[in-house]
């Protein structure tokens, strides 16, 4: 019997949350924060890429709920609705196939940003006594209070309220670059600390901090 029990387990569909640009699994129960964003003609679209995968060709059900209270937009599994809370069911997966969620929060200049938008997003295997597969995480789009990061995994840079924060091993150079590539900041830096950013003028500004580099966006 225990054998049995066991190999029901083993052999149990699964469906998981991946992270687009590296491939990884994100684990059911654990928030997964980014700040990625696109430019469009008339606005900003923030877009998590996260993607849903099943060991196995299922059909699943996904929710999307934002517990901010902003509107967001899901596009998966075809038309796009927005609200804030979006449940696309009886979506249809190829087994091994990473199908896009299309989650987005999209703004236009002159609105008033939000410091962060969470949303509860749940998938789960439709049509099956029991329950079946499910996953659910956290998704934060942190969008810093009108400024916005592209640093989304490493946490030794963070743009926010006007402030980078650091956190680094050693000394090291913060160093940032107007779109020109000129120098309009450098400082020497070690441990943990902060830089006010009063006095740059508005736009994308590019980083480099030791061996790392990115982008922020003064506003």
């Amino acid at each position: 019997m225990a054998g049995m029990m066991i190999a029901g387990i083993a052999n149990a569909k699964t469906v998981n949350f991946i992270a687009e640009e590296t491939g990884e699994v994100i684990a059911s129960g654990t928030t997964y924060t980014s700040s990625n964003y696109e430019d469009l003609v008339v606005m900003r679209m923030y877009d998590p890429k996260i993607s849903v995968q099943a060991d196995e060709s299922m059909t699943v059900t996904l929710t999307a709920e934002c517990t901010t209270g902003q509107d967001i937009q899901l596009c998966f599994g075809g038309a796009c609705e927005a609200g804030q809370t979006i449940t696309k069911n009886n979506i249809p997966i190829n087994g091994g196939e990473a199908v896009q969620c299309q989650l987005e929060y999209m703004w236009t200049d002159g609105d008033e940003l939000p410091e962060m938008v969470s949303i509860n997003l749940t998938v789960k295997e439709t049509g099956v006594l029991g329950g079946g597969a499910e996953s659910s995480i956290v998704v934060v789009i942190n969008t810093n209070t009108g400024a916005v990061s592209t640093l989304k995994v490493d946490n030794s840079f963070r743009y926010a309220d006007g402030m980078i924060n650091y956190s680094v091993e050693g000394a090291t150079r913060v160093e940032l670059f107007d779109t020109t590539g000129k120098c309009v900041m450098s400082r020497d830096v070690k441990g943990n600390g902060s830089i006010s950013t009063e006095g740059l003028g508005t736009g994308i500004y590019m980083y480099r901090v030791g061996n790392k580099s990115g982008k922020i966006f003064v506003k």
